[in-house]
C-alpha cells in the first residue's frame, strides 16, 4: 500500500518536487513557481538546509521553524511580502540575505542581529528610508540598495567597510557623504535607473553581488527621479580604490580633472549627463578599459589626447561632436582612432562632398535608362537587363556646393536581393522605380519599401513612377506618405521623351543637401589614397600593399590605416575583409569585380540550367575570362560563401537561390510542433542564409529553394518560408524532449541572421493545438506567464488554452525565465484569463472545494467499506492490495481534477501520474 508520503508528493507540484529532490541532495532549494503560496514542510525535515532562492512565488510570510536552520543564504524575487518577515532577523548564520521586487517599505532595526552577513540586496522594494543599525554591521561588504526611493537625510547611515555599493534609482541628488569613510570601496552604482548587466567590452563584465547563483539579481524599475549634480571632493581622495564608478543617467555637467585621483578605475560610465567637456586627465587613467560619454553635450575633444592601450571601449553616440559616424564607431572598437583623425584632420583637411544614390524597384522598370537620362547619355530603347550592380558617378551642385554622388544601380530580379546588404549604408538616397504601367502588385511597392527601410535605417526615399508616356502614377501617395515617413516625393518620369527628368535631378539634388554627414571633414591625404585606389586597374591587393600607398602619402600611423580603410570599406570605395583567414591574400576589393563574379555565377544560364548544384569545372566554365584568374577562383567561392550565397557538400556548391522551387515530399508532419515566424517583410534572403547556416543539419539532402528539411539526433524539423505572406514556418518532430532543442537552434540562427538586417520586424506565434490557423505571440505568453495567468483564449476563439502547454515545446519553463520581453506588449487581441481571485489566483471558490471534498470522503468511505468486507470473506493480504489499489485510483481521480483545474501544468500531470503507478508497483508484495 502506498505510504503517506508517497501519496503527498504525488500530488505535490512536480516543479516544487524537483526542487524539493535537489534540495535533499544539495541543501538549495530553489524554486521558481507562481501558484507556490508557502515552504513546503518537507524542507524542515532535511537534515541539512543551507539555500532558499524564491522567485515570482506567491508566499507572504516565512514558517517559524526556519530559526531552526542554518540557513547561510536567503533570496526572494519579485515576492508578495507586504512587510518585512520577521523570521528572517533570526536566522543569524546568514551570510547572503537578497529581497528585491518586494513591496516592504521598511526595514527593522533588528537587521543589525545579522553579525555574519556579507552581502545584502533590497533592491527595489519602496524603502525611503533604512535603519541607522544598519552601520554597525561590520562584516558586511555588498550592499545593494538600488531602485527604492532614498534621499540625502540624517538617518542614512552605511558601513564603512563596503567594497561593493549600489544606490542606483534613488532620489539623490548628491553622493551620500557616508561614502567618504569607504576606504575599500572597490564598485559603486550611482545611475539613475540601473545599469547594463554588463560592460560594453567583452573585456569587462559588470561586477556583481558574490553570493550563490540565486537569480536574485535585477535591474528593476524605479519612479524615483535621482539627479546628482556634482562630483565631490572627497570621492577622489578618498576612494582611491574604485575600479568601476556608474554616475550615468544623472545630471552632471563637468568632470573635475581631480578624476586622475582614481588610478585603479577599470570602468567609468557617465553616459546620458549633461557634460560638455571631457578633460584630457580623464583619458590618462592608467588602469581605465571602457568610458561611457554617450549622450551628452560634448561638442569638442581634444586632438593631443593620447588615450592608453589598455582602453578598449569608448562611447561618444548623441554628442554635438562634428565627427564622421564612422569614427564614433570605430572609437567602440579602438578609441585611439578619434584621436588620429583629429590629429589627421587638425594637419590638413577637406569636405567629404559625397554621397550614394542607390537605384532599387522590380526588373525591367527601367532602372538603367533612368539614370543614363539623369547624368545626360541619352535613352537606348534597347537597354540590356543590368546584370549585378552597375556603379555610375554624377556631380550635382546641391546648395551650390560640387557633391559627386555615386549611383548604384541594383539588378531587379529576385535573386540579386540577397547580396544588396552589404552594399546599403550610410550617406544614402533611395530612389525606388515603378513601372507606372503596373498596380502596386505587380511594382511589390509595400515589399521594397519595407526592404529599404530594413536595411537603411531611415534613409530618405524618392519614388519614381516611370514609363508615364501615356497614363499616370496610380498609388495611394497620401497613404504610403503616413506609412513610411522616410518618403520625400513621388515623382512620374518618362525615358522615352525626357519628361520628369529635370523635376527629379532637382528634387535628388536637394535631398543630397539635407543628408547628414555629407559635408564631413576628412584629412587631405585620406582623399589622395582614395583617389589612388580608384584610379588602380588591379581588382584585389594586399593590406601590405595597402599599407605601402598609405606610407607614400604620409599616413605611417597604424592606427590611421585603419580607420581610413574602414571608412572607405563603408563609403563602397573598396571592400576590405582582412580579419576573414579566407581572404589574406585579397583583403582590399574593387566591389565592381566582386559583385562581376558573385553574378556571373547567379545570373549563369548554365547555373540555372543545373538547378544551383555546381561542381568546381561548372564554375571554371562559368567564370572563365582575363577578369577572373583561375586561381581566383576559389576566393570569389569564398566570397560567396561569407556573404552566405552558397555552401559545400560532398565537392558540390550549393546556391540556395538557384534550387528547384519545387517542394519535394517531406513525409507526414502531422503531429509535428508547430512554430511560426511572421515578418512585416520577409526578404527572400533569409531562407536562403538559414539553409546555409543549418548546411550540416540538412536530412538526406533534402532542401529547396524556400526551405529544407532538418535532422538533429532523433527529430526532424521542416523550415519553409512564404515570401508572399511574410511567414516562415517550422515543424519539427520526433521525441518530445529533443524537439525543443532543434527548434532552439533554427531559432538562434534566425535571431543571428535578423542581427543584420537592423530595421526587420519579426513576431514569433505559438499555433494553436489542434486549430493551425489560429495562434498567439510568443512574447504575449512569455508577459502573461509572468504576470500569473494560467491561460489564454486566442483572438477569435472561446476555449481556454494552458500558457504552459503552448510554452512547454518551444522552451522549459527554466529556460523562459531567463527572458527579459522588452517593451510594450504589440499584442491587444490576445485575451488572458485572470485568476479566480485576485487576492490568490488558483484557488477554488468555496463550493467547489466543498463538492470536491464531499465526493473523496464519500469515496473514501468506499474504500475502506470494501476493506471492511474483503478482510472478513478473502483474508487481510488481498484486502490491503485492493485496497492499495483503490487508493491508487483516488490519486489518480484527484490529478484529473487538479489537471482540469489548471492546478498543475501538463508535464507535472504526467510526472505526478508516473510517480503515483510506480510508489504502488513498488509497494507490490515481493
Amino acid at each position: 500500500m502506498p505510504s503517506k508520503d508517497a501519496l503527498e508528493d504525488a500530488m505535490a507540484n512536480a516543479e516544487v518536487e524537483t526542487a524539493l529532490d535537489i534540495a535533499r541532495q544539495t541543501g538549495v532549494f530553489k524554486c521558481q513557481d507562481r501558484d507556490l503560496r508557502e515552504l513546503p514542510s518537507a524542507l524542515r525535515r532535511l537534515p541539512h538546509l543551507t539555500e532558499i532562492h524564491l522567485a515570482d512565488c506567491r508566499i507572504r510570510q516565512l514558517p517559524d521553524w526556519l530559526a531552526e536552520k542554518d540557513v547561510v543564504a536567503l533570496s526572494v524575487l519579485h515576492g508578495e511580502f507586504t512587510r518585512f518577515p520577521d523570521i528572517v532577523c533570526e536566522l543569524t548564520a546568514l551570510k547572503h540575505l537578497s529581497i528585491s521586487g518586494c513591496n516592504v517599505k521598511s526595514i527593522p532595526s533588528t537587521i543589525s542581529k545579522l553579525r555574519d552577513l556579507r552581502q545584502l540586496t533590497l533592491s527595489d522594494c519602496g524603502l525611503s528610508e533604512i535603519p541607522m543599525s544598519i552601520a554597525d554591521m561590520e562584516n558586511l561588504l555588498e550592499l545593494d540598495l538600488g531602485g527604492n526611493q532614498l534621499a540625502l537625510g540624517p538617518h542614512l547611515e552605511l558601513p564603512f567597510n563596503l567594497i561593493y555599493l549600489s544606490l542606483w534609482g534613488n532620489n539623490f541628488t548628491q553622493m551620500p557623504e557616508s561614502i567618504a569613510s569607504m576606504r575599500d570601496l572597490r564598485s559603486l552604482f550611482l545611475s539613475s535607473r540601473g545599469s547594463t548587466p554588463e560592460g560594453r567590452s567583452a573585456a569587462t563584465q559588470r561586477p556583481m553581488p558574490s553570493g550563490p547563483d540565486s537569480m536574485n539579481f535585477i535591474m528593476a524599475r524605479s519612479g524615483a527621479r535621482q539627479a546628482i549634480e556634482s562630483l565631490p571632493e572627497w570621492l577622489f581622495h578618498s576612494c582611491r580604490r574604485l575600479d568601476w564608478l556608474d554616475l550615468s543617467g544623472n545630471a552632471l555637467h563637468r568632470i573635475p580633472r581631480e578624476i586622475s585621483e582614481l588610478r585603479s578605475l577599470r570602468v567609468l560610465l557617465l553616459g546620458g549627463n549633461a557634460i560638455n567637456e571631457a578633460p584630457v586627465e580623464l583619458f590618462d587613467l592608467p588602469n581605465l578599459r571602457e568610458l561611457e560619454l554617450s549622450d551628452n553635450r560634448l561638442t569638442l575633444l581634444h586632438s593631443q589626447i593620447r588615450p592608453r592601450r589598455q582602453l578598449k571601449y569608448l562611447g561618444l553616440e548623441g554628442n554635438p561632436l562634428n565627427l564622421p559616424p564612422e569614427v564614433v564607431a570605430a572609437a567602440t572598437t579602438n578609441p585611439a582612432m578619434v584621436f588620429e583623425y583629429l590629429r589627421q584632420v587638425r594637419a590638413s583637411r577637406r569636405a567629404l562632398d559625397e554621397a550614394k544614390l542607390l537605384v532599387v524597384g522590380e526588373g525591367a522598370v527601367g532602372k538603367t535608362s533612368l539614370i543614363r537620362r539623369l547624368v545626360g547619355s541619352g535613352f537606348d530603347e534597347d537597354e540590356r537587363k543590368t546584370e549585378g550592380i552597375d556603379v555610375t558617378q554624377w556631380q550635382v551642385t546641391p546648395g551650390g556646393k560640387d557633391t559627386r554622388l555615386n549611383i548604384w544601380d541594383f539588378g531587379g530580379q529576385e535573386i540579386m536581393h540577397a547580396t544588396h546588404q552589404f552594399f546599403l549604408t550610410r550617406r544614402s538616397v533611395y530612389l525606388l522605380v515603378l513601372d507606372a504601367r503596373q498596380g502596386e502588385e505587380q511594382n511589390r511597392i509595400d515589399y521594397w519599401l519595407k526592404l529599404i527601410h530594413s536595411f537603411s535605417g531611415g534613409s530618405p526615399v524618392i519614388v519614381v513612377g516611370n514609363k508615364c508616356e501615356r497614363i499616370t502614377l496610380d498609388v495611394d501617395q497620401r497613404g504610403l506618405r503616413a506609412k513610411y515617413p522616410n518618403i520625400v516625393a513621388f515623382i512620374e518620369t518618362s525615358c522615352a521623351t525626357d519628361s520628369g527628368i529635370e523635376t527629379l535631378q532637382q528634387t535628388i539634388s536637394e535631398t543630397v543637401d539635407e543628408l547628414s554627414h555629407v559635408r564631413d571633414l576628412l584629412p587631405t591625404s585620406f582623399f589622395e589614397i582614395k583617389r589612388h585606389l580608384e584610379g588602380l586597374d588591379a581588382n584585389y591587393l594586399t593590406f601590405e600593399r595597402y599599407q605601402r600607398l598609405c606610407i607614400d602619402h604620409g599616413v605611417d600611423s597604424e592606427t590611421a590605416q585603419e580607420l581610413l580603410i574602414g571608412f572607405l570599406h563603408d563609403l563602397g570605395t573598396v571592400l576590405c575583409f582582412r580579419d576573414d583567414p579566407r581572404l589574406r591574400d585579397t583583403n582590399i576589393l574593387n566591389p565592381r569585380w566582386v559583385t562581376g563574379g558573385v553574378y556571373r555565377i547567379l545570373n549563369s544560364h548554365a547555373a540555372a540550367q543545373l538547378k544551383g548544384l555546381l561542381r568546381w569545372p561548372d564554375i571554371e566554365e562559368i567564370l572563365r575570362s582575363d577578369d577572373y584568374r583561375p586561381d581566383k577562383l576559389a576566393f570569389v567561392l569564398d566570397m560567396m560563401r561569407k556573404f552566405e550565397l552558397c555552401y559545400e557538400s560532398e565537392q558540390t556548391y550549393l546556391i540556395p537561390d538557384l534550387l528547384t522551387k519545387e517542394e519535394p515530399d517531406t513525409g507526414d508532419w502531422a503531429d509535428a510542433l508547430r512554430f511560426v515566424v511572421e515578418y512585416d517583410v520577409l526578404p527572400t534572403s533569409v531562407i536562403g542564409r538559414l539553409i546555409v547556416r543549418m548546411q550540416t543539419f540538412i536530412s538526406h539532402g533534402t532542401v529547396w529553394r524556400t526551405g529544407a528539411v532538418l535532422a538533429m539526433d532523433d527529430n526532424r524539423a521542416l523550415v519553409k518560408a512564404d515570401s508572399s505572406d511574410g511567414r516562415l514556418t517550422i515543424l519539427v518532430s520526433g521525441p518530445p524532449n529533443g524537439r525543443r532543442g532543434l527548434l532552439t537552434a533554427i531559432r538562434a540562427q534566425l535571431k543571428a541572421i535578423e542581427l543584420t538586417i537592423p530595421g526587420i520586424v519579426s513576431e514569433e506565434l505559438v499555433p494553436v493545438p489542434g486549430n493551425n490557423a489560429k495562434s498567439v505571440p510568443y512574447s504575449h505568453l512569455l508577459r502573461l506567464e509572468s504576470a500569473g495567468h494560467r491561460t489564454v483564449i486566442p483572438q477569435g476563439l472561446t476555449t481556454e488554452y494552458f500558457i504552459n502547454d503552448l510554452l512547454q515545446g518551444v522552451e522549459e519553463r527554466t529556460a523562459r525565465a531567463g527572458v527579459i520581453v522588452r517593451g510594450d506588449d504589440p499584442v491587444a487581441n490576445a485575451e488572458a484569463v485572470p485568476s479566480p481571485a485576485s487576492e490568490a489566483p488558483g484557488q477554488w471558490s468555496v463550493k467547489q472545494s466543498l463538492w470536491l471534498g464531499a465526493c473523496l470522503l464519500i469515496t473514501l468511505l468506499i474504500v475502506f467499506g470494501g476493506y471492511a468486507f474483503a478482510s472478513a470473506k478473502l483474508g487481510i493480504g488481498v484486502a490491503l492490495a485492493l485496497a492499495g489499489t483503490a487508493l491508487v485510483v483516488v490519486v489518480v481521480i484527484g490529478l484529473f481534477v487538479l489537471r482540469s483545474a489548471g492546478r498543475i501544468s501538463e508535464s507535472g500531470f504526467v510526472d505526478a501520474l508516473k510517480h503515483a503507478v510506480d510508489n504502488r508497483a513498488s509497494s507490490e508484495p515481493k
